[in-house]
């Protein structure tokens, strides 16, 4: 019986000597592989992501792989998933409305002594152009003075998409202007062109076309006098009786082409003035900063 007993404890030390290494020895892991390392998706494709556990290059099962995005473009359908038995946990990665670079991170713990981690670039990118966004859509520009126009193509979900050449888009004008020769912006992906003008102030419509699907987008341009160097005072000349009322004189203000121009320049910071001064000491102009009527393109003084 003794024998028996022994003979029984013999196979079951040597049971555990081969079981041991394979199925009931405690494993570390020392391993994390996520795979594929980079993928490219368009708006709402999909891509599965397998994390791999390992130990001296043994999958590891049984074990929780944490998976976390970073911005979150996307979306993954699991955030914690328990590796088989060849310690593979697997999930699926589904891109949203917006274009941009996702990071998916994989990772176990070993309650905090021990952290294994890898990561994943998923590129996910826009659609087809389908819209416009114009810049700087209604402007002033002073004459002869020249404005870049910027014409950014966007998609159905208002995503940057990057133009492959200037003739995806057109421009045109009302007939008062011109532009010159268009071009793609290779830092900005954008199509730009200069908007010229002449040497008259007018109103022009611009109109932009995306001409793969003929969207069209319109802005305006006014085109206002530049700086004053031209005057005029009016009346020319006038008789005034002796203790007779005041006149009042009207102050033109003209750039080099003679178009009237403002007293004060607001969009470059600058203000003109007038000196005013009588002759022959026969009469005077009175106070004249307080009497001052602004009329836009003139002002009036008495």
């Amino acid at each position: 019986m003794k024998r028996s007993i022994w003979k029984v404890m013999l196979v079951f030390s040597a049971l555990l000597v081969f079981a041991l290494p394979g199925e009931l020895a405690a494993q570390t892991p020392d391993g994390l592989v996520l795979n594929p390392g980079t993928a490219t998706l368009a708006l709402k494709g999909s891509q599965a992501f397998t994390a791999r556990l390992t130990s001296s290059g043994t999958g590891v099962g049984g074990e929780w792989i944490n998976f976390d995005l970073k911005p979150g473009l996307g979306g993954i359908d699991d955030d914690d998933v328990l590796t088989d038995g060849s310690g593979y946990a697997t999930v699926t990665y589904t891109a949203g409305t917006e274009s941009g670079t996702d990071t998916l991170i994989a990772w176990w713990s070993d309650e905090g002594r021990l952290t294994l981690a890898d990561t994943s670039i998923i590129t996910i990118n826009p659609g087809s152009a389908t819209s416009l966004n114009v810049t700087p859509g209604d402007t002033v520009v002073v004459v002869t003075e020249d404005a870049t126009i910027v014409a950014e193509l966007l998609d159905d979900y208002s995503n940057h998409v990057d133009a492959t050449l200037p003739s995806q888009v057109s421009f045109s004008t009302s007939g008062l202007g011109s532009f010159g020769t268009a071009s793609v912006n290779a830092g900005t992906g954008c199509i730009e062109v200069a908007y010229i003008t002449d040497d008259s102030m007018a109103t022009d419509v611009l109109t932009t076309e995306l001409l793969v699907n003929h969207t069209r987008d319109y802005d305006t341009v006014n085109t206002i006098g530049g700086t004053p160097a031209h005057m005029q005072l009016y009346p020319v000349d006038t008789i005034l009786v002796v203790g007779g009322n005041d006149v009042y004189f009207s102050i033109w203000l003209f750039d080099q082409y003679w178009n009237q121009t403002m007293w004060s320049d607001y969009y470059k910071g600058e203000t003109y003035v007038v000196n005013l001064s009588a002759s022959a000491g026969a009469g005077s102009f009175l106070e004249y900063c307080r009497c001052i009527h602004d009329y836009g393109n003139k002002r009036s003084s008495h």
